[in-house]
């Protein structure tokens, strides 16, 4: 699942990557896309993710998983933390952690810097 919104991000498919996260997660991207720039902005959002990602561990419990992925940058691997969350029987990405603290999804001062 979570290679399936990867693969989006990679295409620079803002539907097929909003399709695959939860409406909490997505919310702030979803509020952006009718504003000037917003192409733009996903653009620069979707080169931060790697070309390779891979699964390296993975906890289920209920309606949550919890993934580890490695993904390599620069000839160094790279770490985070991926929540997924069961939505009628479709799994969504709700948030990402990189290994030294941030997140993928953008935050009101990125927005403010874009000029968005």
């Amino acid at each position: 699942m979570y290679e399936e919104f990867i693969a989006a991000v990679l295409r620079r498919d803002v539907d097929g990557a909003l399709a695959r996260m939860t409406n909490a997660y997505a919310g702030g991207l979803r509020a952006w896309r009718d504003e000037s720039g917003f192409q733009a902005f996903f653009e620069l959002w979707c080169d931060n993710y790697p070309r390779y990602v891979a699964i390296v561990d993975c906890v289920v419990d209920g309606d949550k998983a919890i993934i580890q992925i490695r993904s390599d940058s620069d000839n160094a691997p790279v770490y985070a933390r991926v929540t997924l969350m069961r939505d009628h029987d479709v799994w969504r990405v709700s948030s990402e952690r990189c290994a030294d603290g941030r997140t993928r999804m953008p935050t009101r001062r990125v927005r403010r810097w874009s000029g968005t």
